[in-house]
């Protein structure tokens, strides 16, 4: 009967358990805790999906913005070399200037009688078809052009006289002869209009024999000046 009863008032194993096992349970429960709270601070470090999607959309971005700037200094840059190209080539520019010529070595007797041969030529009964370039359009000679590459007419020859731009006395009695040449060319020498052109001519040829010479150079100051 005591071993009965004290059986029954023993506390049992299943009721309140054993120091032993209490502590071993105790331990389970805080060890598992620990991997639950490990588990959600790596959870809570790892990105979402959508921190990722953003992340890749703003890394494609990044090219794109640079292609962008750079197709913005490309244009830029081509811009400026257009202007930089416009700028050169306006007349208002510092590569634009004006036609030069040179300085005449015509003395002062032979620029005054050429310039009296010019009015003579031009008052010349015959000098009417030679005092103005000639209107191929108006006179309807369409071939003018393509037979005479360069048209002189006694105006223009008085002209450049009075500009001083005849370097010499050769270069003005070329322009004149070429009004004459030019006649000849086009029309043959056996037209009416080259027959007054060479009565024109003849007046001009005896005119130039009266023609006052050059000035010599003195060979000694030139030998001084280059030696």
């Amino acid at each position: 009967m005591s071993t009965k009863f004290d059986r029954m008032n023993s506390p049992s194993n299943e009721q309140t358990g054993s120091p032993k096992n209490t502590r071993s349970g105790s331990e389970e429960e805080m060890a598992v805790t620990k991997k639950n709270e490990t588990t959600a601070v790596s959870m809570m470090a790892l990105p979402s999906p959508a921190a990722e999607v953003s992340m890749g959309e703003l890394r494609a971005a990044k090219p794109s913005s640079t292609t962008t700037t750079n197709g913005n200094k490309q244009q830029k840059s081509s811009t400026s070399t257009s202007s930089s190209l416009l700028l050169s080539s306006s007349p208002s520019s510092s590569s634009f200037s004006p036609s030069f010529y040179p300085p005449t070595q015509m003395t002062r007797d032979q620029l005054k009688y050429s310039a009296a041969i010019t009015r003579e030529l031009k008052k010349h009964r015959d000098a009417a078809p030679f005092l103005h370039p000639v209107d191929y359009v108006k006179m309807n000679v369409p071939d003018y052009p393509k037979v005479v590459r360069h048209p002189m007419d006694l105006t223009t020859v008085d002209r450049k006289l009075s500009r001083g731009q005849y370097v010499d006395v050769d270069a003005f009695v070329a322009d004149v002869r070429l009004v004459f040449n030019n006649c000849y060319k086009f029309n043959g020498p056996e037209a009416m209009i080259s027959m007054l052109c060479q009565n024109v001519e003849s007046a001009f040829e005896k005119s130039m024999r009266q023609m006052p010479p050059s000035k010599e150079v003195n060979k000694k100051k030139l030998y001084f000046i280059f030696y």
